[in-house]
């Protein structure tokens, strides 16, 4: 994501490419930013996250007991 969000910042601020361009590439930044802040927010994604939490938890008790 970081890496997305980097290069659209970038490519918006070429000099060397047309106004709209730079344009089009501010526009997808601000629309991509707008629903990755969403994405907290999204019942879905705090399942996945705690679920993730939760596999992490139980693989390190396992290692440590080995």
């Amino acid at each position: 994501m970081d890496l997305i969000d980097e290069t659209l910042t970038t490519q918006s601020k070429n000099k060397m490419l047309l106004a709209s361009i730079r344009t089009a590439t501010e526009f997808a930044k601000t629309t991509l930013n707008r629903y990755y802040q969403l994405t907290d927010s999204s019942d879905v994604y705090r399942i996945a996250m705690g679920t993730l939490n939760i596999m992490i938890d139980v693989l390190t008790t396992k290692l440590q007991c080995t």
